[in-house]
């Protein structure tokens, strides 16, 4: 077994739904395994509105992604969620008060290991660079090991494809993905399950509907993390 499955973890993602793209399906093996896992979540994502068929006010979206983002720790059982509230796009902006904050919450809950974004960002969005680089800095300073989210091979090998479907956001211009070393095989049911309650994000169908069957299949039977 992975040597920090059935430990207490702690995530640090920037906007509802990155917990799905990235670890749902180690947060479940972590539980199965007798662990416990936690999530901080900087923002709202209350400028995610691409995907709306009906448009909302800012306030509007920063409820409907929470409530989403609480489903998911509902269903994986999370033993904590916690946001901050920080500025949708501009995390970078928050780091003083976003690493006080992420300090505060590993001190009461002393995680075994923390799980965040690496300098890619996976997706290159630097709200997801801005969380890593707290999450880091955190571990760093409490001396507690720290491991990036890892894109997968199919993720790396279609990059461009990825890219051409973003629609709003801020992304750093040059961004290089390093291999992974570790990977957890998970539950497609689970990670599929937690990504649906993510319907301000994909509308009422899945987000895998017109995602290539190759993507579609690196994405879903593993996990991957750089230690």
């Amino acid at each position: 077994m992975l040597d920090f499955l059935g430990k207490t973890l702690l995530f640090v993602v920037a906007h509802p739904d990155d917990e799905s793209f990235t670890s749902a399906g180690t947060m479940w093996q972590n539980r199965l395994a007798g662990g416990k896992n936690y999530i901080i979540c900087a923002t709202y994502g209350e400028k995610g509105s691409a995907h709306l068929k009906k448009p909302v006010t800012q306030r509007m979206l920063k409820k409907i992604r929470g409530n989403e983002l609480r489903q998911v720790a509902k269903f994986l059982k999370i033993d904590g969620l916690y946001f901050f509230n920080l500025p949708d796009t501009k995390v970078s902006s928050k780091t003083k008060i976003f690493l006080l904050k992420t300090l505060d919450v590993i001190k009461k809950l002393k995680p075994d290991y923390i799980f965040s974004f690496g300098p890619d960002g996976i997706s290159g969005h630097l709200d997801h660079i801005a969380a890593g680089k707290v999450a880091k800095m955190a571990a760093k300073k409490l001396k507690i090991p720290f491991l990036a989210f890892g894109a997968s091979p199919a993720i790396r090998n279609r990059f461009e494809q990825i890219k051409a479907r973003r629609k709003h956001g801020r992304y750093a211009k040059n961004i290089s993905h390093p291999a992974p070393n570790t990977k957890v095989k998970i539950n497609l049911k689970i990670k599929r399950s937690t990504l649906d309650f993510h319907k301000s994000q994909f509308g009422q169908s899945t987000m895998f509907a017109d995602m290539p069957k190759a993507l579609k299949k690196g994405f879903m039977d593993y996990e991957y993390f750089i230690k």
